[in-house]
């Protein structure tokens, strides 16, 4: 069972000055954006392997990809 410090700090979102969680309220990002600043902040070190570490960062390119065509999307209906 994970302690309560895993759950609400875990180690690999504590790098810099401020926590992932407190940069996306602060910024008050949408989920698109807050999934990708999630994965770029803690690629490095949430997995030991690099297979791992390239999953964070293929799945920040996902949600970065599928970002950009909602709003592409979202343009073209505008322009109807």
């Amino acid at each position: 069972m994970e302690s309560m410090g895993d759950v609400d700090r875990p180690t690999h979102y504590n790098h810099g000055k401020m926590e992932t969680i407190e940069a996306i309220e602060g910024l008050d990002l949408g989920y698109f954006e807050s999934n990708i600043l999630k994965y770029l902040s803690r690629w490095k070190y949430k997995h030991k392997t690099r297979e791992k570490q390239l999953e964070d960062l293929y799945k920040a390119q996902w949600y970065l990809e599928r970002l950009i065509a909602n709003e592409q999307r979202a343009d073209s209906e505008r322009t109807q």
